[in-house]
This record gives C-alpha cells, structure tokens and sequence, in this order.
C-alpha cells in the first residue's frame, strides 16, 4: 500500500512542529519572546518625554495635540517627582543628569569622583523603579512570571 502526502499536508506538518520546538524552547527559557519589558517601555517613554517637552514649545503643533502632549509629559513628570522621593538622592541625581538633562556618563562619573559603572547601575536601578511607577501592571507581571 503506497501512502500519498500532498503538499498541504506538509505544510501543516511544519508548521506545527516549527511551533511546537518555538515554544519548548520558551519553556526552557533558550528563547525569549518579543515581548517588550516593563524596563524597555520607560525608556521609551523618557526619550517620548525629552521629545514632547521639546514639541510643546513648537508653535507649528496644534492645540489639540499640544494638550495631549502636556497631559502625557504631565504624568511622566508626576512619576519622576514619586521616583525622587523613593530612591537614595545620589542615585536620582546621577539617573536625572543622565537621562533628563543628556549629560554623558563620563563626564557625570569624572565630575562626581564615581566609577562609570556606578553611573550606569545607578541609572538602570531607577529607571527600574521608574518602570514600577509608570507601568505597574507589567512590572508585576514581570515579577511574578520570569
């Protein structure tokens, strides 16, 4: 008896086995998803932040959109003030020079007697926190089920 496998069938099997060795590989964690972390998004929302402060004083933007943009800037701004009252002084200070106001890391490292690593751990720390604040619900997420 000869069996036949048409070309659809083919198809389906690849795709299913494809899927399957997608997600085994998941489970073991050898593969991460593109799911964009909590961490990713408040960077994110801190260069969209740096930006609408910059287009709110750009008379060509519409009212509309420049309402938009203050309420959106207004709550990255709120999140920013809660994050400087949680987290030790140096390390907000080196985050907001950093991030907000662009200055480098070398020069804020140089110029505060810090190691650059300290600079960039700083950094990452409270734009972690920050994550918490302006993302709660993926923060959690992410704590509870990576």
């Amino acid at each position: 008896m000869v069996v036949t496998i048409d070309k659809v069938m083919i198809e389906k099997t690849v795709v299913m086995t494809a899927y399957a060795v997608i997600e085994a590989l998941k489970k073991h964690k050898m593969l991460e998803s593109n799911k964009i972390t909590a961490f990713e998004r408040t960077k994110y929302d801190l260069y969209l932040f740096q930006e609408a402060l910059k287009m709110l004083s750009d008379d060509e933007i519409p009212q509309q959109v420049k309402k938009d943009l203050a309420i959106y800037a207004f709550n990255v701004q709120r999140a920013i003030k809660r994050l400087k009252d949680t987290i030790p002084e140096q390390r907000f200070f080196l985050f907001y020079k950093h991030i907000i106001e662009g200055q480098p890391i070398r020069t804020l490292a140089a110029e505060y007697g810090v190691a650059e690593l300290t600079v960039i751990r700083a950094r990452n720390l409270a734009c972690t926190q920050l994550s918490a604040l302006l993302h709660p619900d993926m923060f959690i997420d992410e704590l509870l089920y990576s």
